[in-house]
């Protein structure tokens, strides 16, 4: 017979025997409460690590969703009248959205409308090359050195334009 382990023996005298039943290990509960507190604090650090690129935005909505709060109770009481129960935090939330995307938007919009200058300004600057401002020459124990080298590299086309070249 092996440890840990009983006879079976016939239910209700029937010929089907009872399924063998193991004995509990003996660990107790202060060994019991360490290992549960082990893993409830291995299984956190794990879905830390795994929501570890979700942290900033879940932060920046912990911080949105507190600030718009009052302004969302203000808003939730305007718009629910008899209406569904969706219906307030849907339009909240949308507005809110609004309120966040447009500005990136416009943004977006006035740099695209500025990169036609830009690229004419860096074509201009790489046909012409960038003059020397005046008050280079004037720096203190460094100035004619950088005059020089400024002349010689970045006034004029030359071979460092190489990388630049459509």
């Amino acid at each position: 017979m092996m440890p840990g382990h009983t006879l079976s023996k016939p239910i209700n005298d029937r010929s089907e025997p009872r399924p063998l039943e193991k004995a509990a290990l003996p660990i107790d509960s202060r060994a019991q409460l360490a290992t549960r507190t082990a893993f409830a604090i291995l299984v956190v650090l794990l879905a830390l690590w795994v929501g570890s690129d979700f942290l900033t935005a879940l932060a920046w909505a912990a911080v949105i969703a507190i600030t718009t709060w009052p302004v969302y109770i203000r808003f939730a009481t305007l718009i629910s009248d008899h209406r569904s129960p969706v219906s307030a935090p849907l339009l909240f939330t949308l507005l809110i959205g609004l309120v966040l995307v447009v500005p990136i938007i416009l943004t977006v919009h006035q740099i695209a409308q500025g990169s036609d200058a830009f690229v004419l300004w860096v074509t201009k600057l790489r046909q012409d090359g960038i003059p020397v401002p005046g008050w280079v020459a004037q720096l203190p124990i460094a100035g004619e050195y950088l005059d020089r080298w400024w002349q010689a590299t970045l006034a004029i086309r030359g071979p460092w334009w190489n990388g630049f070249a459509a």
